[in-house]
C-alpha cells in the first residue's frame, strides 16, 4: 500500500505540475516534410549525431531522448523537436493520470485474483506484449508498475501523436516501458517503424520485444546470421551501424603495438558494462581489477576507468586508490580518444570496446558475469577472453611480449561484424526510412 499511496501523490503532483506549465511538443516544422520519430538512450543519441543530422537533412524530428543544452540550442528551429522523458509526465492531464492510476489498480487486482494457469495470458494481453517468459509468474506489484508507466507512455505518445503525427518510427532495441509502448502503438497504428540493434549480438531478449516480421537494421553479416538463425521470420537489413560513421578503421595492423614490450611504462585503460542487475556486484569486480593489476611489479603502470554513461564511478576509484601503488582515474573523455592513448584495452560487456578492436588495439574482454552479448570478441579471438579476475594479468602480459596475438583475428572479426566501414550507415538507414514510407 506504501507503493500505491506514493504513485498517487506523484499523480496528483505531476498533475499540478501539469496544469502550470502547458507548452508541451513546441516545434518549428516544415510543414510540407514528413516527420521521423528517433528514440534512443541519450548516449546512445549522442553517439549517433551523423545520422541525426542526416535524419534533419530530409525531414521534421522527434528526438525522444536528451542532448547537451549546447547541442539542443545548436538545432533550435531547425525542424528538430526534442522530447526528455523525464518530462513527459508534465504533458499529460490530471485526468489521464487519475484514469491511468485506476486502470492499473484494476488490472492488478485481476491479476491477484487470476489462477496461475491463467495469469500469462491476461497479463500479455493487457500490455500487448510477451513479457512473461521474462518476469516469470512472481511478478506481484512489480506487474502493476510496470503496467502503470507502460500505460502513461502510451497516452503520452498517443497525444505527441495527434498535435505531431509521426509517419516513422526508428528506435534502438532498448528495454524499458517507454519503447515497450511505442513499438504498441506503431504496430497498432499502422505506423512503419524499424529498430536499430544496439547489442553486439542483437538477440537480446528478442522472445518478448520483436514481433514475427519487425525489420532489425543489424550491423553486419555476423548478426543478421545469429539472429536469422533464431528468429527466421525477422527481417535483418545490413546497413552498419552510424556509431562507427566517425571512426577512422585501421586496415593494417597497428604498429605502435609492436613495441609494447620494451615499454616500462603501459597505460591501461578499463571500460565498465552497465546493467542494473549487476550494478553493485560489478563495483566489487572493478574494486578487484585495480588491486589485481596493482600486483604487476614489471612495469610502471597507470590505469584509466571509463565508465558506461549511465554510471558515476569517481567515489569507487577515490576509494581504490587508497590500496594500489599506481595512479588510477575515472574519466568522463571520449571512449575512441581515451582508447587511442592507451596501450592495452580491459573492456566489459559494452559496445566501447568494439572501439578497441576497430583500432586493433590489444584487448581483453573481461566477463566475470557471463553475459552474451559480447562474447563474440573472445569467441573469435578478437580479444582475449578472461573469466576470472586472478587470469587477468597473465593475459597482460600474452599480450604484451605478443601484441599482435588477435591482430589477424580482429580483422577477420570486423569484416563479418561491420558492413562497410566507409562512414554511410547513416546513409543507408536514411534510404531505408525513405523506402518505407513511399
Amino acid at each position: 500500500m506504501e507503493v500505491i499511496s506514493k504513485l498517487l501523490v506523484e499523480t496528483i503532483i505531476n498533475a499540478a505540475r501539469s496544469i502550470i506549465r502547458r507548452d508541451a511538443f513546441r516545434h518549428h516544422f516544415d510543414r510540407t516534410k514528413q516527420t521521423v520519430l528517433f528514440s534512443a538512450s541519450n548516449h546512445q543519441l549522442t553517439n549517433t549525431r551523423r545520422l541525426f543530422d542526416r535524419l534533419r537533412q530530409q525531414w521534421n524530428i522527434i528526438v525522444v531522448g536528451k542532448l547537451k543544452k549546447a547541442e539542443e540550442t545548436r538545432y533550435a528551429k531547425r525542424n528538430v523537436m526534442f522530447v526528455p522523458l523525464n518530462t513527459l509526465i508534465r504533458h499529460l492531464s490530471l485526468a489521464d493520470l487519475l484514469s491511468n492510476f485506476l486502470l492499473t489498480s484494476q488490472i492488478f487486482i485481476g491479476f491477484l485474483l487470476l489462477p496461475n494457469k491463467l495469469k500469462q495470458s491476461y497479463f500479455d494481453n493487457a500490455l500487448g506484449l510477451s513479457l512473461w517468459n521474462l518476469l516469470g509468474p512472481s511478478l506481484g506489484l512489480y506487474s502493476s508498475l510496470l503496467i502503470y508507466e507502460i500505460n502513461l507512455y502510451s497516452r503520452y505518445i498517443e497525444q505527441l501523436w495527434k498535435t505531431v503525427p509521426f509517419n516513422f518510427v526508428l528506435a534502438s532495441n532498448n528495454i524499458d516501458p517507454f519503447h515497450f509502448a511505442l513499438l504498441s502503438f506503431a504496430r497498432n497504428h499502422s505506423i512503419p517503424y524499424a529498430l536499430l540493434i544496439h547489442d553486439a549480438q542483437g538477440n537480446t531478449f528478442c522472445d518478448f520485444f520483436f514481433k514475427p516480421d519487425d525489420t532489425l537494421l543489424v550491423w553486419g553479416d555476423f548478426q543478421k546470421r545469429l539472429i536469422s538463425k533464431k528468429f527466421p521470420t525477422l527481417q535483418c537489413v545490413v546497413t552498419g551501424h552510424p556509431d562507427f560513421d566517425n571512426i577512422t578503421y585501421l586496415s593494417k595492423e597497428n604498429q605502435a603495438a609492436s613495441r609494447l614490450v620494451s615499454k616500462k611504462k603501459l597505460k591501461i585503460l578499463v571500460l565498465s558494462t552497465y546493467n542494473p542487475y549487476v550494478q553493485f556486484p560489478n563495483q566489487e569486480v572493478l574494486f578487484d581489477v585495480f588491486r589485481e593489476l596493482n600486483k604487476i611489479k614489471k612495469y610502471r603502470i597507470s590505469v584509466i576507468l571509463k565508465s558506461h554513461p549511465s554510471e558515476h564511478h569517481a567515489k569507487l576509484v577515490n576509494l581504490a586508490q587508497r590500496t594500489i601503488g599506481y595512479p588510477l582515474r575515472w574519466s568522463l573523455e571520449d571512449a575512441a580518444k581515451l582508447i587511442k592513448e592507451n596501450n592495452i584495452i580491459i573492456t566489459q560487456s559494452t559496445s566501447a570496446g568494439f572501439l578497441a578492436i576497430l583500432s586493433h588495439k590489444p584487448t581483453i574482454y573481461l566477463n566475470i558475469h557471463d553475459f552474451k552479448d559480447y562474447e563474440p570478441y573472445a569467441k573469435t579471438r578478437a580479444a582475449l577472453g578472461v573469466y576470472s579476475v586472478p587470469k587477468l594479468n597473465q593475459n597482460i602480459e600474452s599480450l604484451i611480449k605478443y601484441p599482435d596475438l588477435c591482430a589477424k583475428n580482429q580483422t577477420a572479426f570486423i569484416k563479418d561484424f561491420c558492413y562497410k566501414l566507409n562512414g554511410e550507415a547513416s546513409l543507408r538507414i536514411a534510404t531505408y526510412i525513405q523506402t518505407s514510407m513511399k
